[in-house]
């Protein structure tokens, strides 16, 4: 199956030829978080979603062309691809949690890893900046939870996902997100290592809430909870608040080199 998706999106891909210039491609979303709920339950909105990074050729660094992302809706998958440029920014002057979470996923979660991807693995601790993150996972975890109570439709919605706000009171998907950015930002800094694959009891419960069973009393008690663990945390991270950007900066030089001067 993994196979099939990572054919789909060499086929589909219409910029340029990815089959040579894959970083990685990769299960990211609730796939890999342990939190999927089956399309077989009534109250599911889950997609598959899967992430990739390529190496552009030299005309979209050095040319008139640019590109920096790409996505792709096929059915219940959704396919996201950045450049290579575009997702070293996001992790070394953002730390979106989205970008950080395709370091530190469990090898089983990567479709393809290239040997050049090795380089950023081993660099993942470089990323690790304190300010960023909590800003980062805090800030994310706070938009979640102000989307979820406003009972408003977002233009992504779909008409399930509308009907589930109808039923709910609340936007469920909105909710798991902020508890689970909030569990996975104390965990980050407690033990410097982001744990992407949430422990069966911790996605049991995250589970719960993106299926309607919390109330809405619980989840925004629960969130206050969570947010003053979060800042103790980070009060007392080991975490580094000055990134090594020149280090970073040579590894993406050198990868982007690496894939043009050799393919």
């Amino acid at each position: 199956m993994a196979r099939n998706f990572l054919q789909i999106l060499i086929d589909k891909f219409p910029v340029f030829t990815i089959e040579n210039r894959l970083l990685f491609a990769a299960y990211v979303g609730s796939s890999a978080h342990n939190t999927y709920v089956p399309s077989s339950d009534p109250n599911s909105i889950d997609d598959i979603d899967l992430f990739a990074v390529v190496v552009p050729p030299k005309r979209f660094i050095y040319g008139l062309q640019n590109f920096e992302h790409w996505t792709l809706r096929e059915g219940d998958l959704d396919f996201t691809v950045f450049s290579l440029q575009k997702y070293v920014r996001l992790l070394a002057f953002k730390s979106n949690p989205n970008m950080l979470c395709t370091l530190w996923l469990r090898d089983e979660d990567y479709l393809y890893k290239d040997k050049s991807f090795d380089g950023f693995l081993s660099l993942r601790g470089a990323f690790n900046q304190r300010d960023l993150i909590y800003k980062a996972f805090g800030g994310y975890a706070h938009d979640q939870l102000k989307r979820m109570t406003h009972q408003a439709y977002e233009g992504y919605m779909g008409e399930k996902r509308k009907t589930l706000v109808d039923k709910f009171g609340y936007d469920c998907k909105n909710a798991a997100h902020c508890i689970r950015l909030l569990l996975m930002g104390i965990g980050f800094f407690n033990t410097c290592r982001l744990q992407v694959w949430q422990p069966d009891d911790k996605a049991r419960m995250l589970r719960s809430i993106k299926k309607g069973e919390w109330p809405t009393a619980n989840i925004l008690q629960r969130a206050e909870q969570l947010k003053l663990e979060l800042d103790l945390a980070y009060k007392n991270t080991e975490m580094s608040k000055t990134p090594p950007i020149k280090l970073i900066e040579n590894l993406l030089i050198d990868t982007i080199d690496h894939y043009n001067d050799s393919r």
